[in-house]
């Protein structure tokens, strides 16, 4: 599954999931931010499903504007780590057809 986060000057794009989302250097999504943790969340898929999880951080993570421990992701959601807020996007990979080959 590839998710894009997107955050007003900043763009993700996220081939491999679990994906650690945080300040950390290590971390696949890093962000400048004083009130986000090293590791703050995590994006990960379970039954094909996009799942976020707040890794224990001292301000919370927010999905359209509820704090949650862990949530399903659905394509359009807004998420708040810190001060920075992401644009979830994501959906099925279609392949083009060229319907004149036929």
């Amino acid at each position: 599954m590839n998710v894009e986060l997107v955050a007003s000057a900043l763009h993700f794009l996220i081939r491999r999931l679990p994906a650690w989302i945080g300040c950390s250097p290590d971390a696949d999504v890093v962000l400048d931010d004083p009130e986000i943790s090293p590791y703050h969340c995590c994006l990960f898929e379970q039954d094909r499903l996009l799942v976020i999880r707040d890794l224990g951080s001292a301000h919370g993570t927010f999905v359209n504007g509820r704090r949650v421990q862990r949530w399903i992701l659905t394509s359009g959601d807004c998420v708040w780590v810190g001060r920075t807020r992401l644009l979830v996007l994501f959906g099925p990979v279609s392949a083009s057809v060229d319907e004149s080959a036929s």
